[in-house]
């Protein structure tokens, strides 16, 4: 090698080592920028770490009025009576043999032999915290209808139970003539747990795997690095807030991505047994914005030539009924419930003008 050629190798070599620390210095000033603003939002309170429980992290509790369930976490202990209190007034609740809420009224009247069957999942919305049985929206909706209601939903679910239950009750039998899928923005996040603190049960937890969601274990769960950011950064927590913003409005990101193939699951098997559904959107007087994502994944699959169709109440309606939601609980209250089976009424029989054929 000539002189020349040595001294531009060296030069070369002199320059890379100074990219190189300047690459480090930045890296550096980025690092150090993260850890101030951790420290800063830690001082002021903001933001504290949400940490996502993870498989096998916690153990099942005993409980009075819910069972652990392997394919849903839990549900109703069969055919168990009781009173849950709510902003100072008690509703009884009832279950049916297979830990289903059911009227509980003991001159409930009997269904019509051959009315349509409504079956509803959801939540604690759905299912009723805070009214009697004849006031939930699904059985005013039924009601409606002519129709009976077949109430499926269980407090604390997620998407990915909610699916479960479509396909491995709803769907395992005679199909019913419209399934109704009520989710609040809330159902989204808790997909992503493998435990409820609130219920004390450990639930199923998926992963997507071409673009269709499949059990996710123990082996899937968080390195030890990413663990300790999820349990203590609170940019981890601004972070997430981000990510369900951007998979609300747009349809993007991680939370989305498995939400989304949850409910194709599910629309996929309501679509095998040619049931129609009705996708409703139950915005909650603490989130109280559209869901543009959930609408447009609707709005896709009825241009494909499915029975499908959706309701936003944070769409038709432009702010939260001062009168419809218990104002420290939070749920739908009775004049909740009516107003919203008002709506889905006029929707299922704008959609489908031949309703119940």
């Amino acid at each position: 090698m000539s002189a020349a050629q040595l001294g531009g190798s060296e030069a070369r070599a002199r320059r890379g080592g100074r990219s190189w620390k300047r690459v480090a210095l930045a890296l550096s000033a980025v690092l150090l920028e993260l850890l101030l603003l951790e420290a800063g939002l830690a001082l002021f309170g903001v933001l504290p770490p949400e940490p996502r429980a993870q498989v096998g992290e916690y153990r099942n509790h005993e409980r009075k009025r819910f069972d652990a369930d392997p394919d849903f976490g839990w549900r109703m202990k069969p055919g168990t009576s009781f009173r849950w209190r709510t902003e100072g007034q008690e509703f009884p609740f009832l279950a049916d043999a297979a830990g289903f809420r059911i009227d509980e009224r003991p001159d409930a009247p009997t269904a019509v032999p051959g009315a349509p069957r409504i079956a509803l999942l959801g939540d604690s919305f759905t299912f009723g915290t805070g009214v009697h049985f004849h006031e939930t929206f699904g059985a005013q909706l039924a009601a409606s209808l002519g129709g009976v209601a077949e109430n499926r939903a269980q407090p604390g679910y997620g998407i990915d139970q909610i699916w479960q239950v479509a396909e491995k009750v709803v769907l395992a039998g005679p199909p019913p003539d419209l399934l109704v899928v009520a989710v609040i923005l809330d159902d989204f996040e808790r997909t992503l747990h493998a435990y409820r603190h609130a219920e004390g049960f450990n639930k199923p937890r998926f992963r997507v795997v071409d673009g269709r969601p499949v059990p996710s274990g123990a082996e899937h769960n968080l390195g030890p690095l990413a663990r300790f950011v999820d349990r203590t950064s609170r940019l981890a927590t601004l972070w997430k807030a981000v990510e369900r913003r951007f998979g609300q409005k747009w349809g993007v990101g991680a939370w989305w991505e498995l939400n989304r193939a949850c409910l194709d699951a599910l629309f996929d098997a309501a679509a095998r047994r040619g049931v129609r559904v009705l996708v409703v959107h139950l915005a909650t007087a603490a989130a109280w914005r559209p869901f543009p994502a959930l609408r447009q994944l609707v709005e896709r699959r009825r241009a494909a030539g499915e029975a499908i169709t959706s309701c936003d109440l944070a769409v038709q309606w432009q702010s939260a009924p001062a009168d419809a939601f218990w104002p420290e609980d939070g749920h739908l209250n009775a004049v909740g419930h009516a107003k919203v089976a008002e709506l889905l009424a006029a929707q299922v029989r704008s959609t489908w003008p031949d309703w119940p054929r």
